[in-house]
């Protein structure tokens, strides 16, 4: 019987396919499974996969399309494995990440329900786009049900699971063709312990046939699972007005609209995500603050810094043609009037922190007192 279980949905990924099925290939750790589900398929899937069924560790189901839910299940029901994992058909991973992964949950206590790390993003093409993905808020706490009342934001194809997680969770809500996911995270986040290894192991890919693409959904879809888990929130005694307060994002009016663009429905809940973490678990006494970065995280963070008691003394951008704009009643200004002691702590609200991080230490500023990357 294998040790770990690696779960591939497979649907109009074929570009994409092969490297990712090929990155398990090369795995160091070697004794693992591989349950492929094609889900319906309409492009050269089948034809890729085809070279794989006659693999001894790949076993290839075809099913006409029922959704990531519904496969899922299908999948977990299939699996032998005492660990799992899911790897997206469009993603792939690094030759170690299973060798990295396995010892560290095989060494943890047996609440640890899930081991993770770090991935960087990319375009179809291959290029990367963000060097890494997990922040200091997508380290979970050991209050992980409270870190994801405002979204998920997690790099889910480096995720290793105990299997036992999805039979005390309960199978995938078929109802939420999108998002299913994330009901799944707080359902597992109720009994269970997340635990993050400071490693980039993983390729996340962005490309036009992502199923995040349709935000309005999606956002549509975290607010019915925020009101479904009600309980789970209370019960971890996050209040019942921060959970409504979640849900209203996420909701359109009763026109069907939203109070804000599409294309800023994520990025406005994800700056909401980061302040409450930001107060629950670094700077809890934080009244005063300047934002670095007047993109869409930027944009939003004077409203949600404001909600929970962070007043916005400023904004600064290192482009020239976003100084003056107007965010919120406040100008933004060049970073080049950033000094040392001339603000108060600057929170970087940019994909782009690092870079970021750098430049205001050749300015001389300290990090965590004069400034902190929110990314």
């Amino acid at each position: 019987m294998p040790k770990v279980s690696i779960i591939v949905l497979a649907y109009n990924n074929h570009n994409y396919l092969k490297q990712t099925l090929d990155s398990i290939e090369k795995q160091t750790y070697q004794d693992w499974e591989v349950i492929i589900i094609n889900d319906g398929s309409t492009d050269a899937t089948p034809e890729i996969l085809h070279t794989y069924e006659t693999k001894p560790k790949f076993t290839v189901y075809h099913q006409s399309n029922r959704g990531i839910p519904a496969s899922m299940n299908r999948a977990l029901n299939l699996v032998q494995g005492k660990y799992i994992c899911k790897l997206d058909s469009d993603d792939y991973w690094e030759p170690s990440l299973l060798e990295t992964l396995a010892p560290v949950i095989d060494n943890s206590s047996s609440d640890t329900g899930i081991v993770y790390c770090d991935s960087q993003r990319i375009d179809s093409e291959g290029k990367i786009l963000v060097p890494r993905m997990v922040g200091f808020n997508n380290i979970m706490s050991d209050q992980p049900v409270k870190d994801l009342l405002f979204g998920l934001y997690f790099p889910e194809s480096t995720f290793l699971y105990r299997r036992e997680v999805f039979t005390s969770a309960g199978p995938y809500d078929e109802r939420f063709s999108v998002g299913s996911v994330y009901d799944m995270f707080i359902r597992i986040a109720d009994k269970y312990k997340y635990k993050y290894v400071d490693k980039k192991l993983g390729y996340y890919r962005t490309h036009p046939g992502c199923v995040t693409k349709n935000k309005e959904r999606m956002m549509n879809n975290f607010g019915l699972i925020i009101d479904k888990n009600k309980k789970v929130f209370q019960k971890h005694g996050i209040d019942d007005d921060l959970v409504e307060k979640a849900i209203s994002l996420c909701r359109p009016d009763k026109n069907g609209c939203y109070d804000c663009p599409s294309a800023d429905l994520m990025a406005r809940l994800m700056a909401y995500a980061k302040f409450f973490y930001l107060k629950n678990h670094v700077f809890p006494d934080s009244k005063n603050a300047c934002i670095y970065g007047a993109g869409a995280g930027g944009r939003y963070s004077p409203e949600a810094a404001g909600y929970f008691g962070i007043s916005v003394q400023g904004i600064y951008d290192s482009s020239y043609e976003k100084k003056g704009l107007n965010i919120s009643g406040i100008s933004v200004l060049h970073a080049d009037e950033i000094y040392p002691g001339g603000q108060a702590r600057i929170l970087i609200m940019s994909e782009h922190a690092d870079e970021i991080a750098a430049g205001l230490l050749k300015k001389g500023l300290r990090p965590e007192t004069d400034f902190f990357k929110m990314f």
